[in-house]
This record gives structure tokens, C-alpha cells and sequence, in this order.
């Protein structure tokens, strides 16, 4: 190939890559702008729901599927939001809460999962749910460039931080679910019939799972406890830690180590694993992991009651 013909495939070449970069760009700047309207959905409307209203609650509610759909933050603190989401554990938990920004007085009541803290597989993958920010907010891309959990993309194809969330972005921009200004992040629900007997069936059928020997916590979930003390102690935030309750937690050595932990670190930590063990109604339940709706109340007052009974100085 002579000099000639090199100069015109590199000029191709770089034509079609600025093409593509201009073009996602301009892609990412619309998504951007329709995107920055959207509070309804899980696609990005309960992310900037909750960085519209972080700094103005006095108690505010993290964790996975299990705080979404267990706590009633209203019942807790009329000043309150639930920041819950579904597969969201202790990594994503962690760098939402450093993007409160002020050091006034918060609340700040985080779930947390056994199988998760002494999983040794966990790395983190629940952070992707903020690669929509990745661009747009340094802290956020802080965080997920630390445990590289970007795709290498990213940094020319800034569009691709939207993988998957575009159809429910534009469809709640569209057509919200609901009007934001009057919800709480609090998402119980009824279990259908279907449900009911699915979940029938496991109690009827349940078969002992058997215990480990012994649980050890993964380094990622260490470090983000001692993130979050550090948050805390700078911008005088209370931070109080529990476990969601379970039909049947047969095993109880990591809840035991779970208790030895927070001892260690002098955290405040409730254990409401076992709060249903003896009101049996399976109206309680959704499934063995989840409540219903009726049982989701039950918890919230008994949450309440038991942090006003042996939290200090509950609520801020």
C-alpha cells in the first residue's frame, strides 16, 4: 500500500471516529436533558428524586429490595425518605450517602444483607446503577472507577452510561407512574393469589439448608463500613445499621458475627431478623425474603419503637 493510499484510509478513519464522537456526544447531551426531568421509575427517577431531596430530610433510609419494601419512612420521621432499591447493597449504599453534601444533622437508617457482607464474590456490580451519573458527577465516578466496574467504553462512548435505561427514562418522561412530590421511596406491595400459594407451598415444603462452619466478612464490605464511620464523623451524620427480618433464619452464625463486627467498630446495630417468629400469619410475607404490605406496617412500628427505645438519641 503506498503513502497515498495509507493517507486516505487514516483520513476514513478519522472522519468515522469523529462522526462517532460527535454524534454520541450529542446523543448523551438529549439524554442528558430529557433525563434530568425524569423523578418516576427505577431507570434514573428515583436516583434524582432522592439527589433533589437529600439535604433537606432529617432521616433518611438505604439498602436493598428489603428496605424498599419494608420501611414506611413516614411512620419513622415525618421528614424522611426511602432510598431502597432492589439488588443495591453495601458498595451502592455507601456512595449514595457520600453524595449528601451539607453537615447538618441526618439520620441515617442503612440495611444490610448477611449474604452479601460474607459473600467473597462480592465486588461491587451493584454500582452500576449510577453509571447514568457516570459523567456527570466526579464522586460517582470516583467510586466506580475504584472498583473498575466501568466499561472501558465509556470514556469514548460517554452514550453507553444509559445501556438499557433509555426505553424506561423516555417512557417515565413521557408518562410519569406517579407524582413524585408525594412519595416517600416506600414501594409495598399485595402479593397476588399466585403469590400466596407459590409461597404456601415453600412453607409447607420447606427442607432445612444446613449452616457454614464459619463466615468471614469480604474486604470491599470492611471498607465500606469504615467509609461510611469516616462519612459520618465528618458531617455529622448518625448512622444505625439492621438486618431485615426472615421467615425462617435458620442459621444464625453470621448474624452472630454480624453483632461481633458492629461491636468492633462501635456501631449501632438491630437485629430484626427474627421479628415475626412468633406471629406466624403468612399475611406477613410476600415470599421468605420479602414482606407484604401488612407486614412491611407491622415492621415499621416495631422498627420505631425499637429505635426509640435503644438508639440514642433517635431521631436527630
Amino acid at each position: 500500500m503506498n503513502v497515498k493510499n495509507i493517507k486516505h484510509v487514516l483520513g476514513t478513519l478519522i472522519l468515522i471516529c469523529s462522526i462517532c464522537y460527535i454524534t454520541d456526544k450529542l446523543i448523551f447531551f438529549t439524554l442528558n436533558k430529557i433525563s434530568d426531568n425524569v423523578y418516576t421509575g427505577l431507570a434514573i427517577g428515583k436516583l434524582n428524586h432522592y439527589l433533589k431531596i437529600k439535604e433537606s430530610k432529617k432521616l433518611l433510609v438505604f439498602g436493598s429490595s428489603r428496605a424498599n419494601l419494608h420501611v414506611d419512612p413516614y411512620i419513622l420521621d415525618t421528614s424522611s425518605f426511602n432510598m431502597g432499591l432492589n439488588a443495591r447493597n453495601i458498595a451502592f449504599v455507601t456512595t449514595v450517602i457520600k453524595l449528601i453534601e451539607n453537615k447538618k444533622p441526618q439520620t441515617l437508617l442503612i440495611q444490610i444483607d448477611d449474604s452479601t457482607l460474607f459473600n467473597e464474590d462480592y465486588d461491587g456490580k451493584d454500582l452500576d446503577a449510577l453509571l447514568v451519573k457516570y459523567h456527570r458527577n466526579p464522586l460517582i465516578k470516583k467510586e466506580i472507577d475504584k472498583l473498575n466496574k466501568a466499561n472501558p467504553f465509556l470514556n469514548f462512548f460517554w452514550s453507553l452510561s444509559y445501556n438499557n435505561r433509555i426505553f424506561g427514562i423516555i417512557l417515565n418522561y413521557i408518562k410519569p407512574k406517579y407524582d413524585y412530590t408525594k412519595y416517600r421511596g416506600f414501594d409495598a406491595m399485595e402479593p397476588t393469589e399466585h403469590e400466596k400459594e407459590v409461597f404456601q407451598n415453600f412453607v409447607k415444603n420447606k427442607k432445612p439448608k444446613g449452616c457454614p462452619d464459619s463466615v468471614h466478612l469480604n474486604k470491599l464490605s470492611y471498607n465500606c463500613f469504615l467509609e461510611l464511620i469516616e462519612y459520618a464523623k465528618n458531617n455529622n451524620k448518625k448512622l444505625i445499621f439492621f438486618t431485615a427480618p426472615f421467615y425462617d433464619d435458620e442459621c444464625k452464625i453470621d448474624n452472630e458475627e454480624l453483632f461481633s463486627l458492629t461491636k468492633k467498630l462501635n456501631l449501632e446495630y438491630f437485629d430484626f431478623t427474627d421479628t415475626f417468629r412468633y406471629d406466624t400469619s403468612l399475611d406477613n410475607w410476600r415470599d421468605e425474603a420479602h414482606l407484604s404490605k401488612i407486614g412491611a406496617i407491622k415492621f415499621t412500628h416495631k422498627l420505631k419503637e425499637e429505635l426509640l427505645k435503644n438508639s440514642k438519641n433517635f431521631p436527630l
